[in-house]
């Protein structure tokens, strides 16, 4: 559990500071493993307004980025892949 809320904590700090309007507006909601910590499932939420399918293309554009900084953010040999599943602010929880 601490690796996923380290993992939390840096996703939360990358999508702030990223040049992406529409990556800035995204909130961490929480972040397990899926089914191991080889693979962590990140649960996002987004403004009522924006276009899920959107965002889905602006993160998959962004992955590399993000993963290589919870990479520099972690202490693990290996980085784990990381799953996003997005909803309208107040769907996840």
């Amino acid at each position: 559990m601490q690796l996923c809320h380290q993992v939390a904590v840096t996703l939360s700090e990358v999508l702030a500071d990223c040049g992406d309007p529409l990556l800035q507006g995204l909130q961490v909601v929480g972040v397990e493993p899926a089914p191991d910590a080889s693979r962590l499932s990140v649960a996002l939420a987004c403004d009522d307004g924006r276009t899920l399918e959107r965002i889905e293309d602006h993160l998959a554009k962004a992955s590399g980025h993000i993963r290589g900084e919870v990479a520099q953010a972690i202490t693990r040999k290996r980085t784990p892949v990381l799953i996003y599943h997005l909803a309208p602010a107040g769907a996840l929880g």
